[in-house]
């Protein structure tokens, strides 16, 4: 018997139905659609395009004279020839390597916005892919000032300092010595940035902007020195003598000073108390004349401060020592390289280890309770420098004077954590002659807190300073050398506290007034006070 026909819509999906029937029917819906899905994702990779900026890119914002040396790095995937538009109008250096491609832009571009576009073409399917970039021009460097100048900060507290900054611009703060430092976020066109304690020497702020234009601001923070410094020299050895002492205390019974500079080390290279500095024991400099604890507890018992005077350079023991033991480069030299002769040896002042002899020392008596340190003998000889050798240094091109500089950066940096102030004792003539001794007042001013020049009159002659005779004339060549040295040390932020000549030489006495008249002219030449020398002090001063 013969079956009835199929209704049509079931004819038409029987096949379809056979061939899903039994378990090996059951995989070809999914084998189909995977067939289907990978030839649609090969046919959408083979003409898949992106285009992105390189890892490595130099940025999108730039200065006219960099443009040419800072091409554009783009990662292209997929495509064929890449072509680049500068704001509508082709660029002509455009080259691919794999999936790299530099865009170097024309040179000399005036300053303003543009737009990059970077346009990939495809053979298959016909068409291109682009992305567009924005690209700055920029020769503006960012606008940078602070809102004051940096006031005197104490010693011992942190130090805050705001201005204005261009917005979006970068801050970095250049600092030789490390102070630490809070950078504040330049929000809004401020910033704000703290010391722990006053930064040493002179410090950088730099803002940078996207297009790498820079604008430094160089500052030093000025520390608040004591209005009144009215000191008075005395040797280790004369502090330990009743003989020397006693009267030499008066000064400070009666109120005639307010501070006393005691040497820590002198021009021997002897260290005046029982220091712990392990090369100091080692070179046999340790001669103790007296206790550091008593004598500073009995100075601050009457209210003055205490200053340590460390000879830092002219050094025969340390000098003496390196050379019988193996480091000659400590030690200046002559041409023929002998040890240099004069003072009995001089220490080499390019040295690290030299270098860090002295500030050991200075370390030690601010812990002990030292008030300030003060450095003499931070110069070269005096004599022919063609006669001197310098082991390190000579060569380089590098000066005395860097030398000189760079190590009392040093101190100050490490003295200013401490709360010990830091002063510098230079000669009288180098102010107008630097280079004489290697002692540049206008930088090392930066440094130091104080500039101790030693314009004692009977160590000028006759002429000096447009004064006849200074030795006879006190007021005057006092007068006229810190004229010379407030001109050259400008704004820099250490004061002047000059060594005033309490002695008599060459027959010619010393005695109150001639002494009154020196302090006289520091006074009205605006120094901040005087030191008193006389090598066995015995002083005239009378107030």
């Amino acid at each position: 018997m013969a079956r009835a026909p199929l209704p049509l819509e079931r004819r038409r999906r029987r096949p379809f139905a056979r061939l899903s029937e039994g378990p090996a029917g059951w995989a070809v819906k999914p084998l189909v659609l995977v067939l289907l899905l990978g030839g649609a994702f090969l046919w959408w990779r083979s003409t898949w395009v992106s285009i992105a900026l390189a890892e490595d890119n130099p940025g999108l914002a730039f200065p006219s004279a960099k443009v040419a040396d800072a091409p554009l790095r783009f990662t292209v995937s997929g495509g064929d020839e890449v072509r680049a538009l500068l704001s509508g109008v082709e660029v002509a250096e455009v080259v691919r390597t794999g999936t790299l491609v530099e865009v170097r832009l024309p040179a000399g571009l005036p300053e303003g916005g543009y737009e990059v576009e970077l346009v990939v073409e495809r053979s298959f399917p016909f068409g291109s892919t682009s992305a567009r970039r924005p690209v700055l021009i920029d020769n503006r460097p960012p606008d940078l000032a602070f809102d004051a100048a940096p006031a005197p900060a104490l010693l011992d507290e942190p130090v805050t300092l705001s201005g204005v900054v261009e917005p979006a611009a970068s801050l970095r703060v250049d600092d030789p010595w490390n102070t630490p430092v809070t950078l504040g976020a330049a929000d809004g066109g401020t910033f704000t940035m703290t010391f722990a304690h006053p930064p040493a020497g002179q410090v950088t702020l730099v803002a940078a902007d996207a297009a790498g234009n820079e604008t430094a601001v160089a500052f030093a923070v000025p520390v608040a020195y004591p209005n009144s410094t009215r000191a008075a020299h005395i040797t280790a050895v004369g502090w330990a003598s009743n003989e020397v002492r006693l009267p030499f205390m008066k000064l400070v019974d009666r109120g005639l000073v307010d501070a006393v500079q005691l040497d820590i080390k002198d021009e021997a290279g002897i260290v005046g108390y029982d220091s712990q500095v392990p090369l100091a024991r080692q070179i046999g400099a340790v001669q103790p004349s007296y206790d550091v604890a008593d004598a500073l507890a009995e100075l601050h018992a009457k209210g003055v401060r205490v200053i340590g005077r460390i000879v830092a350079f002219r050094d025969p023991v340390l000098a003496d020592w390196a050379w019988a033991n193996g480091h000659r480069d400590w030690v200046l030299q002559d041409p023929k390289g002998g040890k240099y002769a004069a003072y009995g040896g001089f220490a080499n002042y390019a040295n690290q280890a030299v270098r860090d002899y002295n500030l050991a020392l200075a370390e030690e008596a601010a812990r002990a309770g030292f008030d300030e340190i003060l450095w003499d003998y931070v110069r070269r000889p005096e004599g022919d420098p063609a006669e001197m050798v310098v082991p390190s240094m000579t060569g380089t091109g590098r000066t005395t004077g860097d030398m000189m500089v760079e190590f009392l950066g040093q101190g100050q940096a490490l003295l200013r954590p401490l709360g010990v102030y830091q002063g510098a004792s230079v000669f009288g003539i180098a102010a107008t002659r630097p280079e004489n001794i290697g002692q540049p007042i206008d930088r090392i001013a930066t440094v130091v807190d104080y500039v101790a020049p030693m314009i004692y009159p009977s160590h000028y002659v006759d002429g000096e300073c447009g004064v006849t005779s200074p030795r006879r004339e006190p007021y005057a060549i006092v007068a006229c050398s810190l004229k010379d040295f407030k001109r050259v040390m400008g704004s820099a932020p250490a004061v002047l506290v000059p060594w005033l000549q309490d002695f008599s030489l060459d027959g010619i006495r010393y005695g109150a007034p001639e002494v009154a008249a020196q302090v006289r002219a520091a006074t009205d030449a605006g120094a901040r006070g005087f030191l008193l020398w006389n090598p066995s002090a015995n002083y005239a001063y009378n107030g």
